[in-house]
């Protein structure tokens, strides 16, 4: 939100953004005043004004939803005088930001990878799913899976994994399988980035998705 120096309302523009918090109590903004969608993009000068407004804004009622390959978010025009209808942005699905690795010319003996937080499974048993884009047969991510230590699981290492494919929610796969059994522990979750081009990948989300839990 971008207010006048005189303070009226009637003058404010309003874009949306995005928050993100890992407790629900303390929210940030991934990319620092970054708009999601612009107020300009409405066609703010063919609607009536009958409180004067001089700028463009937009609200937004929590209209936020995953349906199919695609990702949906509804807004409308503020104030709800202006308003002549509902309007949706879409995306695809879960793909609003990636994690990618960095191209650098620096050559290390370990390859370019993140670790997650720790993840409690409830001593139940799970798989891994990723939304990633860029994968071929010079760019890889491989998923090892450690424990709270930082120490491999057996198992499910790089050497374990098979060979992932681009796509919205691609399920990790080791050669004894791909559930992640009874973990009474938190797990943590590495992701590699291999290959000649470890550059390539584009990592959305990772999906961890307890058997038998829809």
């Amino acid at each position: 939100m971008a207010g006048p120096e005189n303070n009226d309302r009637r003058h404010v523009t309003m874009d949306l953004g995005l928050v993100v918090s890992n407790d629900a109590l303390h929210y940030r903004e991934p990319i620092p005043d970054f708009q999601m969608v612009e107020a300009a993009e409405d066609d703010f000068e063919h609607l009536p004004t009958p409180m004067n407004f001089k700028h463009a804004g937009l609200m937004q009622g929590q209209g936020f939803e995953n349906v199919g390959d695609e990702t949906l978010f509804w807004y409308a025009p503020w104030p709800e005088q202006l308003s002549n209808g509902v309007r949706i942005a879409a995306w695809q699905r879960d793909r609003l930001g990636y994690l990618q690795a960095a191209n650098m010319t620096r050559k290390s003996a370990q390859p370019r990878h993140v670790i997650s937080a720790p993840i409690d499974l409830e001593g139940q048993s799970c798989t891994v799913s990723l939304n990633v884009d860029g994968l071929s047969e010079y760019s890889q991510i491989t998923v090892d899976i450690l424990n709270e230590h930082f120490q491999l699981l057996e198992g499910y290492s790089t050497e374990d994994c098979l060979p992932l494919s681009s796509g919205f929610h691609q399920t990790v796969r080791w050669k004894h399988g791909e559930q992640i059994k009874h973990q009474a522990d938190p797990i943590r979750i590495r992701l590699n980035y291999t290959g000649i081009r470890p550059e390539d990948p584009k990592l959305y989300a990772i999906y961890v998705e307890k058997v038998g839990i829809p």
